[in-house]
């Protein structure tokens, strides 16, 4: 016997007893699938070696990255007037070397050349214990830097071809949560580490971070190269490849121009906030630990929605949540106690935010533009987008906080025309599975 439906469609159906409500499901369902993303993050021995051996650099980084300076003028005894310019210009002398990386990173591949990041890396360091003159930092710095060049053009190679094109932008938030956390245990670790000896601290800060680039090798010794990827290998393209591509290169400058302002609750605050409006150092610490929690606590979520948003819509929020961000930093000499505390929280989550949403999402596209197999050059290029923050970012920031309103006029000025650069980019995101 035919059962007559009601009007009114599913609906009516619904109430009828005749269909289950769909709205009991979907928070589930949602959970589920995300669990189910991460699970395939570490579906292989090779993935979650892959994953392991970045963690273990990340925890090694934070943990001396922010002692450099102080270890050569305190252990070393190398003055910081002559140890900063040092490592700038080794900093800035790497970016030279973008041609030759790019040919390194296309012959090895991606997991071959974080292999020759992570012995460069180790070695520089090592180094730095016997590096008692400028020439020998110069050196060390070098080779450092070096690393840090391979790193960044080869992760996110090795990272397409592990986990695929297409789960990118979920794998890169997912990897900026974990290492941001990473970080934060490697920061709290060096403190508790200088809390108990300077001198002997530095040196096992010093110490672990060599360590912890040697694990991390001997992690990535274990990694399969995928089935065939190497046949499918192009001859390699030099840097003007990607330089002549116009949207590839209009992703590089907005996010370079975004990235700017990213760097203020690490670089600036510390100097800003106890030297400039007279703070003491613990609100500086107290404010990289909320971007630390803001990162690791809601990059993932986040990420489940703006995947699938068109880059001039990622590119409007991040900018215009980092254009906020710099304001509230302007407005911090006019606030006094407890509403200081408030504007800079404030100000530190709408930078951390500004960067949770277009970091993940931007790395994701940089692969997209470059042919399969042929990444090594756009690679090269797009690391610029974080790296020559922090390369400049010291030295600008102390000459700029001189005379913080032009600073902070300067960096909306760069937010303003890196966000018009890049507003022109095409509609829509590169197209990846759902994931919320």
């Amino acid at each position: 016997m035919r059962v007559p439906q009601r009007r009114g469609g599913e609906k009516g159906r619904q109430r009828s007893g005749l269909v289950t409500p769909r709205a009991a499901a979907p928070g589930s369902e949602q959970e589920a699938r995300s669990r189910s993303a991460v699970a395939d993050l570490f579906a292989t021995s090779s993935r979650r070696r892959v994953l392991v051996a970045v963690l273990v650099d990340t925890v090694g980084t934070g943990m001396f990255s922010s002692l450099l300076l102080l270890y050569l003028s305190r252990v070393n005894e190398i003055p910081a007037s002559t140890a900063g310019p040092t490592v700038t210009i080794s900093a800035l002398a790497s970016f030279a070397l973008m041609p030759v990386v790019s040919k390194c990173v296309h012959k090895l591949g991606g997991r071959g050349a974080l292999i020759a990041c992570s012995a460069s890396s180790a070695a520089g360091y090592l180094f730095i214990f016997v590096a008692h003159s400028p020439a020998l930092v110069l050196t060390a710095s070098l080779m450092t830097a070096m690393g840090d060049r391979l790193h960044g053009a080869a992760w996110p190679i090795l990272a397409a071809e592990q986990f695929g094109r297409q789960r990118l932008s979920f794998l890169f938030a997912v990897m900026n949560s974990a290492k941001t956390v990473a970080l934060g245990i490697g920061t709290l670790t060096s403190a508790l580490a200088l809390a108990t000896d300077s001198s002997s601290g530095l040196q096992i800060a010093l110490g672990a971070n060599v360590a912890s680039y040697m694990l991390g090798l001997a992690f990535l010794l274990g990694v399969r190269p995928i089935e065939g990827h190497a046949a499918r290998k192009p001859d390699h393209q030099p840097l003007s490849t990607a330089l002549k591509n116009k949207r590839f290169m209009q992703l590089v400058i907005s996010q370079t121009a975004l990235s700017a302002s990213w760097i203020i609750p690490g670089v600036a605050f510390p100097l800003y906030l106890t030297d400039n409006l007279g703070e003491a150092p613990a609100l500086a610490a107290i404010m990289l630990t909320i971007r630390y929690a803001v990162i690791s606590t809601v990059q993932v979520p986040i990420m489940r929605y703006a995947q699938n948003w068109s880059r001039r819509r990622v590119l409007a929020i991040s900018a215009a949540s980092a254009v906020l961000g710099v304001v509230c930093v302007d407005l911090l000499p006019q606030a006094s106690g407890p509403w200081r505390v408030v504007v800079a929280s404030t100000a530190t989550a709408l930078l951390a935010g500004s960067e949770i949403v277009s970091k993940p999402t931007a790395s994701a596209r940089a692969v997209h533009h470059a042919p399969e197999g042929g990444e090594a050059p756009y690679m090269a290029v797009f690391q610029v987008t974080w790296t020559l923050s922090y390369a400049v970012g010291p030295a600008a920031i102390g000459l700029g906080l001189e005379n913080p309103p032009v600073l902070w006029g300067s960096i909306l000025a760069i937010i303003t025309i890196g966000t018009l650069t890049g507003g022109v980019i095409s509609k829509r995101c590169v197209t990846e599975p759902e994931i919320s």
